[in-house]
Order: structure tokens, then sequence, then C-alpha cells
């Protein structure tokens, strides 16, 4: 049997045309299931045994790949082993991407491979070469059994490089076999923001579906905005104190606030600026299910997203477009500029003069030009900067 997989939080995106449409164990841009069945009760030695493989059919075309292994175990090697699987946070692997770089908290993921459950042990996790943090971690882990246990805050480093976590004192004794007790990940520091921020969000079409929270690293809410109106500009100004912050903005309808294939809902979209209006961070607004992001107030780590003063801010939504884009250009202040589309070949197709602009939202008619990638070029007195536009 196959069970069906959201795919609104692929690792790996925008996903055009994705989100929305789960699939039997797989998603695009995400790793794919490997689901074990326990089929000792099923056989009997020396006897064949029949299983079956089936998948929901769906109407149009489908092609499915399926690796199928049966593996005989004897009896378990030990009978108090617990082994450290796989560190989730912090961690710089792509599947784990949605959820990182972080600040906060990490998580590690625990397995018992030894036959007696395991109800206790410790968790020892850092910075590779600092003074590690030890968690005692309680609870109820069966034989191969696995856990996902949130830690509490490490101490941070200031620099990217290597955690570590191993496990030791399992049901208070010895471990019986250490080389799996000890994984350690690659990791990069969440970005440094100023003190005063300005969170900006602007909902589309469709404001009831989305909702969006800002935290600090105690678990206290700041913002909490959810029941939003339509095509409105949500502001919320900011002075934080010095510790690490978790931003989430969610969308009920899995397609971002922005999505080629629901042109319905319209555009909106989600920036931090600084408090004097100087741009910092502007989101992708095709983001499925969630924007996610830990950041720093004034802490020794982080690499700055607050240097912005010379570097426009161009971004094009939605992206592949189909009947119309939306041009956005941000300076950290008012600027000549000229925006120049023109095709592969370098034919100039459309260009349009701003004089002495700050911020601007251009509007791009698509329904004339033929499908294929262009390529949107802004250009200042200093700087030269371009994105590309897929038409569909």
């Amino acid at each position: 049997m196959a069970c069906k997989k959201e795919c609104a939080l692929n690792p790996v995106y925008p996903q055009g045309g994705t989100w929305v449409y789960d699939r039997a164990g797989w998603c695009p841009g995400m790793a794919t299931d490997v689901k074990e069945f326990d089929i000792t009760p099923l056989v009997t030695p020396g006897q064949d045994a029949t299983f079956d493989y089936g998948i929901n059919v769906v109407t149009g075309a489908s092609n499915y790949i399926v690796n199928n292994q049966i593996v005989e175990y004897g009896a378990a090697s030990f009978t108090v082993d617990a082994s450290v699987i796989d560190i989730v946070k912090p961690n710089d692997k792509i599947e784990h991407g949605r959820g990182n770089p972080v600040c906060m908290n990490p998580i590690v993921q625990i397995k018992n491979t030894g036959s007696t459950t395991i109800t206790s042990l410790d968790i020892h996790y850092g910075m590779e070469g600092s003074a590690l943090t030890t968690f005692t971690w309680n609870g109820t882990l069966p034989f191969m059994d696995t856990a996902f246990v949130p830690l509490n805050i490490a101490n941070w480093s200031n620099t990217a490089g290597t955690f570590i976590a191993y496990v030791s004192n399992p049901n208070a004794t010895t471990d019986q076999y250490a080389q799996n007790d000890t994984v350690r990940s690659n990791y990069v520091l969440p970005v440094l923001y100023p003190p005063g921020i300005i969170v900006e969000v602007k909902t589309n079409n469709q404001g009831s579906g989305t909702k969006y929270k800002l935290k600090n690293d105690a678990g206290t809410v700041l913002v909490n905005r959810l029941g939003l109106s339509n095509n409105t500009i949500y502001s919320d100004t900011l002075i934080l104190p010095l510790g690490c912050y978790e931003f989430q903005l969610t969308d009920v309808g899995n397609d971002g606030l922005s999505w080629w294939a629901n042109t319905a809902q319209g555009t909106g979209y989600c920036r931090i600026k600084k408090i004097d209006g100087t741009l910092i961070k502007v989101f992708n607004p095709d983001f499925g299910a969630e924007i996610y992001q830990q950041f720093g107030i004034n802490l020794l780590l982080g690499e700055s997203e607050n240097n912005s003063s010379s570097t426009a801010q161009l971004n094009v939504f939605p992206n592949p477009a189909i009947d119309k884009a939306d041009i956005l250009i941000d300076f950290a202040k008012s600027k000549d500029a000229e925006l120049r589309i023109t095709d592969l070949q370098g034919k100039i197709i459309n260009q349009h003069s701003f004089k002495n602009i700050i911020s601007e939202n251009y509007s791009l008619d698509c329904a004339t030009l033929s499908k294929g990638i262009y390529a949107i070029t802004l250009i200042t007195a200093d700087e030269v900067k371009t994105v590309r536009l897929v038409i569909q």
C-alpha cells in the first residue's frame, strides 16, 4: 500500500505546479518514503508467502518506480544499545532546509537498537571543540523504535562549523555498542537583523488563509496575526532585545501568497525592513505551506542581512507567469532606474524608466508574449541586476 504524502513543505522550492498535489509516497524536491513492515507474524518457515503492493489509481498518466526488499534479521546483538540516527537541527542538508539554520532548540533523532526497552538516556550536544550541553531524556522507546528529541538551547558559537551529538547511560547503565552513539552535522548560522525591524505582509485575494507570528527564544509570542483581510498590508514595528527569534507565516491553501497555477488568488508579499524603511529581506511568495526563519538580534553569530544600503532588490512574482507578472523594485534610497525586459537573443521586448523612486511595483502584461524565458534587468547609475522570468 502507498499512503498519500502532502507536498506543501518540499525542502526544495519554489516548486511551481506541485504544492497542492499530494503524491503516493513522494514529492518533487523531497526524499521518497521508506516504509518498513514486520512480516514475521504473516509467514511460516518453509512455506511460500505472497505479498501484493498496490498504489492509488488516479486519472491521467502516472509512472512509479518501486523497490522492495526482504531483509532477514537474527536476534538482537545487544540488550542495551542506544544510537543517534540524525541531527535534524542544526544541519545544512537539503532535506532539513525548511527548518534551518537555527539559533534556538536543536532536534536529534534517537533509536533503540538493543532488545531492552529504553526509558532514559543522556544526550550530549553542542559545537564540536566547545563545552557540550547534556540533556536527560525520559520516555519509552521499544526495540528498533525511534524518537525525535527537542533539546535545550545550545551554547551557540559565533561561527559556522560542526555540531556533535552523542548518547550515553541508557537506562542508567553502560551502552554496549559505542559505534552508533555519535552523529555530526555541518551547520550555518542564522541571519542577523538590527534591533528595530518592521514585519510587513501584504495578503492576496484570500487573506483569511494567511496567518503569521513571531516569538522569542523563551517561547513568548510577540506578534500573532490571523483572520486577515484580502489585499491588505499589515505592518508590525518591533524593537527587540538581544536574543534569537522565530518568524513563521503559513498559508492554509498550501499555495503561498502567489502561485502561477492559481492566478485567481492574486499576489501578496512578505518583507522585513529596518525602522527607517530600508529593505532587509524579501521572501519568495511561491512557498507552498510555510515561510520559516530564525534570526538573531545583535548576537555574535549569523550573516548580516542589514547591509542592503547599496544593493537593489529585484523580484518577479509569480514566476512562472501566464497573464501578468509583478516586478517589485526596492532601493535603500531614492534613485533613477531603467527596467528592460529582453528575450534570450537580447532583443528588448519592453522597457520603462523611473525617476527618483524607492519602491515600485511594475505590472508586466505577459499575455502578448510568447512562452519562454526572459531577462528582467534593472539598471541604475551604480549597478545592474538581472533576474529570469519564465512565461508559460
